[in-house]
């Protein structure tokens, strides 16, 4: 079992990361009035791990290609 350790996200814009904590797939709902073109995963070095193009309203990713670890998500 993976877990990723990821706070919900809520912001203005309305985006929503879930669950907390992530076992094997990460949700993102983006909300109707999306600003943004990509979904970009940086680990706690800095280094880009995964970058994809939003395509749907919600969007679902299998992220257990990543080891246990903090990520950032841009």
């Amino acid at each position: 079992m993976l877990s990723v350790s990821i706070n919900a996200l809520a912001i203005e814009n309305g985006i929503e990361v879930y669950p907390n904590p992530v076992i094997d797939h990460l949700y993102f709902d983006i909300g109707i009035n999306n600003p943004f073109d990509f979904i970009q995963i940086f680990n706690s070095m800095g280094e880009l791990v995964w970058r994809d193009l939003w395509t749907d309203r919600v969007e679902g990713l299998n992220i257990t290609f990543l080891p246990r670890g903090i990520y950032f998500l841009t």
